[in-house]
């Protein structure tokens, strides 16, 4: 059957439903990266079929980037961080006012997604915002340590058994309550397209009952 102007308008607003019915999730990047390899790192674990993604750059531009990094070389720029590259000279009032803007970033998102230094920040967002909160490869545990407190916070950690974070990772489960269900893929610290991945996707978002 050949399709009428009135089936292909009723196709595009089915499609509308059914994108504005899925589950909203705010992402937010790694150190000295941006909002283009979260989108593709999303689409490497499947969550972009999953949800309607919104995407947040860090505040502060670095002159560092993933692109140095194995398979990340065409990447572009500018490239960000959440914090300053000296992340120990950060106070407690330059991470709150990072995490302000995601808070107020997350306003009706029904997951936040974190990876690697953006796992921190996601974290501390999702705990005020009352957002679960699912976190890939997580470092920055001494972002947290400069919050000085525990979270309360509704969490799952996917990480990698051979990343060189992963020690910090499961220091990060410890600053939080109740304990997040862990998760290990076989890779580094990296996001990639394997079928074992989107298994752990899966449960996770059997878990947050997405």
């Amino acid at each position: 059957m050949v399709p009428t102007m009135g089936t292909l308008m009723e196709s595009k607003d089915t499609s509308r439903r059914n994108a504005s019915s899925k589950p909203r999730l705010l992402c937010l990047h790694g150190k000295s990266s941006n909002s283009a390899v979260s989108e593709m790192q999303l689409k490497n674990l499947g969550l972009d079929s999953i949800f309607n993604a919104k995407y947040l750059d860090g505040p502060s531009e670095t002159s560092h980037s993933v692109s140095s990094m194995p398979n990340m070389e065409f990447m572009r720029g500018p490239y960000f961080s959440w914090v300053n590259e000296d992340v120990e000279s950060q106070t407690r009032q330059d991470i709150e006012t990072v995490v302000k803007r995601v808070v107020d970033e997350a306003e009706g998102c029904d997951l936040l997604f974190g990876f690697s230094q953006g796992a921190a920040i996601a974290l501390l967002a999702a705990s005020k915002a009352n957002v679960p909160c699912l976190c890939v490869c997580p470092a920055g545990d001494l972002i947290l340590r400069t919050m000085a407190t525990r979270l309360q916070v509704n969490a799952c950690f996917l990480m990698g058994i051979s990343d060189d974070f992963k020690a910090c990772g499961e220091q990060m489960l410890e600053r939080i309550s109740p304990m997040p269900l862990a998760l290990y893929m076989a890779a580094g610290h990296e996001v990639i397209m394997q079928n074992h991945v989107n298994f752990f996707i899966h449960e996770a978002c059997v878990f947050f009952h997405c």
